[in-house]
């Protein structure tokens, strides 16, 4: 969930980028580099949801969810209620998600299509820019990416009929209406298919301290470009690989990563190969740490070394191999690693040296 140097400033956090103690981070911590990247906040993620969710009112009257009815304490079964798979609003649509104060509301005709804006005006002071503006920049970005050398034309088509629904919420909203894995990690941002985006505003601008009276002096606007970047990333795998995209944690947040890093080059507000830059660092680490291969577990370190196989394909192959890839995941609905072995010819191990050399 997903952030950089000099470019995103650090801060004095707990958790890392995705929502995870960083102190759980298997990589060698006595680094000075480490020392200073624990301190900072990635980007977002993509919301996996779980198929039984209840939510009940404790003694205080604050909605509480729980995974299963047989979580719910006994006293409060009679005031409980259950979704189960399909049928349930554990996660509400950005439209309905509750904000408090005044509002705003807009409809923007962005490079990537229509789409539909709300914001809690109360964290407008949190941003240097306007979420408008800044939205409108990062899908500025995202197209122009898109109609690079490699991508099929119909994949930014795509991407213009999908009906976005974009939420700059507060850290208030109500529990029964986000999912709790995400209340509890701290995630900054997330996204659900097709093109719904969430932006916790309080989150991405001064992370996950316990003081939440301590508010950043403005988000700068590279570091909301790039947050939002990844989570179109998302969205534009989703419309590769349609739903199998939740089928590969791994892989998901590999793309988002890689994407957030090619496009936020053509964006006005982050500079040229700075993104790349600060995964490129969090990977050579996680190599170092574990040279032969790793365990996805959602670390920055994680993703940014998952975002290295990406970089692999497109340097050997470009673009075109990346979606040729991607072509055998829909077709064969196989995991990235096998994929990758059917379009490039690569082993395990040469896909991993292939990896370590982008870094």
């Amino acid at each position: 969930m997903k952030i950089l140097s000099s470019l995103f400033p650090a801060r004095k956090l707990t958790y890392n980028f995705r929502g995870q103690l960083v102190s759980a981070i298997n990589v060698h911590a006595t680094s000075a580099l480490i020392a200073a990247l624990c301190a900072i906040t990635i980007g977002p993620t993509i919301a996996f949801s779980d198929d039984n969710l209840c939510v009940y009112r404790n003694d205080q009257g604050v909605t509480v969810q729980v995974n299963g009815q047989d979580k719910i304490p006994s006293r409060f079964k009679n005031n409980s209620h259950c979704f189960t798979g399909q049928n349930t609003n554990y996660l509400a649509s950005p439209d309905n998600v509750s904000l408090e104060g005044s509002t705003g509301r807009r409809v923007l005709n962005t490079s990537l299509g229509k789409m539909e804006l709300r914001w809690s005006r109360s964290v407008q002071s949190l941003f240097r820019r306007s979420p408008e503006k800044a939205l409108s920049d990062a899908a500025t970005a995202a197209a122009k990416a898109l109609r690079s050398n490699g991508f099929p034309s119909q994949l930014a088509e795509k991407a213009r009929t999908l009906p976005w629904k974009i939420v700059f919420m507060d850290d208030t909203a109500p529990a029964s209406e986000i999912p709790q894995n995400l209340i509890s990690n701290c995630h900054p941002a997330w996204m659900t298919a097709p093109a719904n985006l969430y932006i916790v505003s309080q989150r991405v601008a001064a992370g996950c301290e316990s003081n939440r009276q301590k508010k950043a002096q403005g988000v700068s606007d590279s570091e909301l470009a790039h947050i939002l970047i990844h989570e179109m990333g998302h969205v534009i795998e989703y419309l590769m690989i349609g739903n199998l995209q939740s089928a590969e944690k791994m892989r998901a947040e590999g793309f988002a990563s890689w994407f957030e890093q090619f496009a936020s080059d053509y964006s006005s507000s982050v500079k040229d190969g700075s993104v790349k830059d600060y995964y490129m660092n969090l990977a050579k680490e996680s190599f170092r740490s574990s040279p032969s291969g790793f365990n996805f577990q959602g670390s920055a370190y994680d993703y940014a070394r998952a975002s290295t196989y990406f970089h692999a394909v497109v340097r050997r192959g470009g673009i075109r191999s990346l979606i040729e890839v991607y072509d055998t995941i829909a077709k064969d609905k196989s995991s990235l690693a096998t994929a990758i072995s059917k379009v490039m010819r690569w082993d395990k191990q040469r896909l991993e040296e292939e990896a370590k050399k982008v870094t």
